[in-house]
């Protein structure tokens, strides 16, 4: 007999019925490392057991939170009573916590606060080595992954700011084996070819393993030994790094840290306008200075005198007003020719501008650029990146063209 095929919800009700009726998982204790720890609005907890490689989604409803002493974070190592089952909406299985026994620290953590102990003894919090972040930079360098959300969420924020600076993105890993050393690499070059008036590190948010590069020894002793001041923007507003105390500014997330160094092209010309207000000000506080300096100063003997020496005065502030507001008329004017053009220069060099004049980029299957035709294959699958999509391409024959 053909039995009729089930619903998702059907097959995840099926599943959570035999996982209740299970006597061990219907109570049992788990211990492991808290990591990607959350509370929510709600104030039910949400966190991730860790053991190894191992992971375990966990969940403690506020309920149960009432009755627990212990205020549970990221690092903590702790045994979980509960139950498991699943979360039938999306077909995931957790624990369900009752209860919760602290038994430590984790070993990340540990490393963390280890190294954050001894970095402050030595000296490299200090704030009498923070470095001033320039208020208008000319040329910012990003320090992060050239695939990452990080990098885009820079340039929309920082251009729709300003064209003003010009932005050198150094490409980074930021997770994974390796990164620390990709990271402290790319500040020690920006540093040694000079580069630029400031650097942007970071990346978006993640778990403390994911974030772990920039709590790297090798990263503070880069951003320490830093000439060009180093901007920390390393995941989201509740996530601290080792990075984020050795620099000479934290800000809470890559897009924070655009809106901080592109500087807002309505301000600058705000800022103008006051300046020119401000003169109009104190040039007309100084003609009535004058005039009643005239005024205490006019005996009959001198009247003829002194109404001569008005008159030139007259004159005179007349034409030098006339020549401040055509001078401050022209400067204002520069300023705006100039930051339309290096803002159309800047765009001539983004590359969305490039792919907007026609051009494309081929990465294959795992998206690494094709950039030469010795990296493809006839036959080979690749895409092609446009200014408004991607395509599907296969490459027919190869030409190469000789040197």
């Amino acid at each position: 007999m053909k039995l009729r095929p089930l619903k998702v919800a059907e097959v995840n009700n099926y599943i959570k019925q035999l996982m209740n009726r299970d006597p061990i998982l219907h109570h049992l204790t788990v211990e492991g490392e808290i990591s990607n720890f959350k509370k929510h609005s709600s104030g039910h907890l949400y966190f991730t057991l860790k053991d190894g490689e191992a992971r375990l989604s966990c969940v403690m409803f506020r309920s149960d939170t009432i009755l627990s002493q212990i205020d549970l974070s990221d690092g903590m190592m702790v045994a979980c009573t509960g139950n498991i089952s699943i979360y039938e909406r999306d077909g995931r299985y957790q624990l369900y916590v009752r209860t919760v026994e602290r038994l430590g620290v984790g070993d990340l953590y540990q490393r963390f606060e280890a190294l954050k102990t001894e970095l402050a003894a030595l000296g490299y919090f200090d704030p009498k080595h923070k470095k001033p972040i320039p208020e208008l930079p000319e040329r910012i360098a990003v320090v992060t992954s050239p695939t990452g959300a990080a990098i885009q969420d820079i340039l929309n924020v920082g251009f729709r700011r300003s064209r003003l600076p010009e932005v050198i993105l150094l490409p980074a890993a930021v997770q994974g084996e390796g990164a620390a050393a990709s990271i402290a690499r790319a500040i020690r070059y920006a540093n040694e070819k000079k580069l630029a008036d400031v650097l942007l590190i970071g990346r978006g948010g993640g778990s403390i393993e994911e974030l772990w590069a920039f709590n790297e020894r090798i990263v503070a002793e880069a951003i320490h030994d830093s000439e060009i001041p180093v901007v920390s923007a390393v995941g989201h507003e509740t996530d601290f790094t080792i990075s984020d105390f050795v620099s000479d500014q934290r800000v809470p997330t890559p897009s924070a840290g655009a809106e901080l160094l592109f500087p807002s092209d309505k301000m600058l010309v705000s800022e103008l306008t006051s300046s020119l207000n401000g003169m109009h000000a104190k040039l007309a506080a100084r003609l009535m200075t004058l005039r009643h300096d005239i005024e205490r100063h006019s005996p009959q003997s001198e009247l003829k005198r002194l109404q001569d020496g008005l008159n030139q005065k007259r004159m005179t502030l007349d034409y030098e007003r006339d020549h401040l507001d055509q001078s401050l008329q022209n400067r204002l004017r520069r300023e705006k020719t100039a930051l339309s053009e290096l803002g159309a220069a800047l765009n001539a060099l983004s590359p969305l501008g490039v792919l907007g004049r026609g051009y494309a980029v081929l990465t294959d299957p795992s998206g690494r650029a094709v950039d030469e035709v010795s990296k493809a294959q006839p036959g080979q699958k690749l895409k092609a990146k446009l200014r408004d999509g991607v395509l599907d391409v296969t490459v027919e024959a190869i030409t190469k063209e000789a040197h």
